[in-house]
């Protein structure tokens, strides 16, 4: 690959160092960033290892996951155990874990790959997957969800700015006619104190305040 023009290096660095900074950095991240820096990922890696405000301890350079460390985790659902099983089976010529042949894509990605340990390799995945990253493997999209960072709003002044929100809540209820069924909660919350200013609760077409 070409080497990449050094205002643009800087640049993109800055931003991932910033995001890291935020918590934010992710694979993804870097992955762009390496595609368009014309870069290996591993590469771009290391620029954030040389240039990080945090002191490194010196020694061999961290484990990097591959594309297809990142797609058998995906496979495997987030367990990591699982996806250092087939690849040291891979890596051991043997081709099957747990009774069962590695499937083919992960044989052919991990094709003269050197054997990691498992702590290396946990340590990997919990600093290029981002909380929200491991647990949308795991659990789905309400894993996702619960482990995103949202951005914060900015200080409001007492009462000038209301949030309403309106959500179905996991819970089944019992209403006085009809099947059990999961109530609808409104709630009206202050911005600058973060004070309950009103609620409601639906259940069907019965309203309890």
């Amino acid at each position: 690959m070409e080497e990449a023009d050094d205002s643009k290096r800087a640049a993109a660095v800055a931003r991932l160092l910033q995001l890291r900074d935020d918590e934010q950095l992710s694979a993804t991240h870097v992955r762009l960033a390496a595609e368009g820096l014309g870069v290996s990922e591993r590469t771009v890696w290391r620029w954030l290892t040389a240039d990080s405000r945090i002191p490194e301890h010196r020694g061999p350079e961290p484990f990097v996951l591959s594309e297809t460390d990142r797609e058998a985790y995906a496979l495997y659902r987030g367990n990591v155990a699982a996806v250092h099983r087939a690849r040291q089976a891979v890596v051991d010529g043997d081709g099957t874990t747990a009774g069962a042949p590695v499937p083919d894509f992960l044989r052919e990605g991990w094709a003269g790959a050197a054997p990691v340990a498992l702590r290396t390799m946990q340590v990997a995945f919990a600093r290029e997957l981002t909380p929200a990253e491991r647990a949308a493997w795991k659990v789905g999209e309400s894993g996702r969800r619960a482990k995103s960072v949202y951005l914060r709003r900015p200080d409001e002044v007492r009462g000038r700015v209301w949030e309403m929100d309106h959500k179905q809540l996991p819970i089944l209820v019992h209403p006085p006619k009809g099947k059990p069924l999961s109530p609808w909660m409104t709630t009206i919350v202050d911005d600058g104190t973060r004070a309950l200013l009103g609620w409601s609760l639906a259940v069907g077409g019965l309203v309890l305040r």
